[in-house]
């Protein structure tokens, strides 16, 4: 049962980084220009899709200290890490291939700093699992594998996200695929949730 939540860390870690640090951050700009053109008028002010995805950026880096930090100390609860983990999975489930439906521009603006916030805690979350599964063994040996799968994770983001979104309807296989790729984990981490070490 350990081994099997020792792959089930990296293996989150390794797909939340591809999707947050890989795809997010590298197509996001991209994303915006393809359903909403290169400019865009927000509130009276006319903004390039590259300016839009920088100050979205920009607010989610501004609150990742401190909201990381709460982040972590609600998960410390008596509920455990897996119960809010599976659960921000889900919600990053539902929301992530919103981003490439074709919303109006302020629904998506909501939609995008909802999964903006979901970034900053599936970050923290699964940073704070993986200290947990490290301090029952090898603390060393567990973080560095943990770290190269994060690595590999968000190197190979943006090389499929370039890959996909030269296709046909390409944002949406992206993003509705990262979808995907969230409710898988968020099932392996609810399912699991009630065994102990979690």
């Amino acid at each position: 049962a350990r081994l099997n939540g020792k792959y089930r860390v990296i293996v989150s870690g390794f797909c939340t980084a591809m999707l947050i640090q890989g795809v997010l951050a590298a197509t996001l700009s991209a994303l915006i220009e393809r359903f909403y053109g290169n400019r865009l008028d927000l509130f009276g002010l006319l903004l390039s899709a590259t300016a839009l995805s920088g100050i979205l950026q920009a607010l989610r880096w501004s609150w990742e200290p401190w909201l990381g930090r709460r982040f972590g100390a609600w998960s410390d609860g008596p509920r455990g890490r897996s119960r809010l983990y599976g659960g921000t999975l889900l919600v990053a489930a539902l929301s992530f291939g919103l981003m490439a439906s074709g919303l109006p521009l302020l629904p998506w603006l909501a939609v995008t700093l909802l999964v903006m916030l979901l970034a900053t805690a599936l970050t923290t979350l699964t940073d704070a699992l993986a200290s947990d599964v490290a301090s029952a063994g090898n603390v060393v040996a567990f973080m560095t594998r943990y770290s190269i799968a994060q690595d590999l994770g968000a190197a190979l983001g943006p090389l499929l996200a370039y890959l996909l979104i030269g296709l046909a309807d390409g944002f949406a296989w992206l993003y509705w695929g990262g979808s995907a790729i969230y409710l898988l984990l968020a099932l392996a981490w609810l399912r699991r949730r009630g065994r102990a070490g979690d």
